[in-house]
């Protein structure tokens, strides 16, 4: 794959699991008011964001190393959207590749950081369904999808090498 390819095969596939990954926190919890309806797009597209971030910077830390300059570049693009939400990018980012390169397990560095950027939601206050806590468990549909998005974005840092 050419550069701008590999940068835009991330960045879709980034994406989709963003995607993915807020409709399994909103689907989490109240079938009925899934069922009836209650449970609106705009709860599912304001937790997209915060995901799309998360899964960035973990595949920012996946791809070091083994891609630094597509690394830098996805990076470097994360800084702006981090800046442009008024976040310090400099730290968001090295908070999270910091936990991820020297904490035991990357994987439970993602799970708490994406429960926080949920947590942080405006909308997030308005869902009841969200207010247990994430549980590490297969039958916690939230821990399941985070475990998927982790998988999927180890393959997309697999793919983006070749």
């Amino acid at each position: 794959m050419a550069k701008e390819t590999r940068l835009d095969y991330c960045n879709r596939m980034i994406g989709e699991i963003a995607t993915d990954l807020s409709q399994a926190y909103v689907q989490d919890g109240d079938f009925l008011s899934l069922y009836l309806g209650q449970i609106s797009t705009p709860l599912q597209l304001s937790l997209f964001q915060p995901l799309a971030l998360e899964l960035s910077v973990f595949l920012i830390f996946l791809l070091k190393g083994q891609q630094n300059e597509l690394a830098d570049k996805l990076r470097s693009a994360t800084a702006e959207t981090v800046r442009y939400l008024g976040l310090e990018d400099a730290k968001f980012i090295d908070e999270r590749l910091d936990c991820y390169a020297n904490q035991g397990n990357p994987l439970d560095c993602f799970t708490d950081f994406c429960q926080k950027a949920v947590d942080a939601d405006a909308h997030h206050l308005n869902m009841e369904m969200n207010d247990k806590p994430i549980r590490h468990a297969i039958n916690d549909r939230r821990f399941v999808a985070i475990h998927e998005a982790a998988s999927r974005m180890e393959q997309v840092a697999r793919d983006s090498t070749g």
